[in-house]
């Protein structure tokens, strides 16, 4: 029985030594699997990420050149009305100055009149607190020319000011715009989740 006894038993050693190697084949082939399980979810969820993020760049874009064919058209409409205003004033300068050059318009102001008053000394002591009496005195044309020249460039001035500050608008507006349009999307994608636990 002794040698029955010597096989069995390394019979018994050779059954666990299968055993414990088939276990370890079983632990390492799920190990491996499960990992490349695991790097297959990730590359899967890598590329998700990659292709909403190719998605919100390209919605972004195209926002954004949207943003910007507004904008300059809008500037070049706000730049075709100033000078379409420019022009129109510009001809009704022009006619004024030919008038007032010509003296079918005339250009007066108030003045104060020099003459000494013709009212006894009674009634001038009753209007002593009126004031001196308003007159008028009309300006020599080219003076009249002149003075309405000056007036004509401090409107052109204000023109331009006004079509600056609605430009100065219109490109705020687009920027509020296109911020919001923006932001509408993703606020962020997630990070790709590591491939291996730490």
């Amino acid at each position: 029985m002794k040698k029955q006894t010597g096989v069995i038993d390394w019979l018994t050693v050779i059954v666990c030594a299968a055993l414990l190697a088939a276990l370890w084949a079983g632990y390492g082939w799920a190990y491996r699997n499960g990992y490349a399980a695991r790097d297959q979810i990730a590359q899967q969820d890598d590329a998700k990420r990659q292709a909403a993020e190719r998605t919100e760049a390209a919605r972004q874009g195209e926002a954004s050149r949207t943003a910007d064919n507004q904008l300059r058209d809008q500037a070049a409409t706000l730049a075709r009305e100033l000078q379409e205003s420019k022009d129109h004033a510009k001809t009704i300068e022009a006619e004024r100055d030919r008038a007032l050059r010509a003296g079918s318009q005339r250009l007066s102001v108030r003045t104060t009149s020099c003459a000494a008053p013709a009212v006894p000394a009674e009634r001038a002591a009753q209007h002593a607190g009126a004031g001196p009496q308003e007159a008028r005195a009309e300006l020599l044309a080219e003076d009249a020319a002149d003075i309405a020249a000056i007036t004509a460039d401090a409107e052109d001035a204000t023109r331009e000011l006004n079509s600056c500050i609605d430009q100065y608008n219109a490109a705020k507006q687009a920027l509020d715009d296109w911020k919001n349009t923006i932001w509408k999307g993703p606020k962020h994608v997630e990070a790709a989740k590591p491939a291996h636990p730490h």
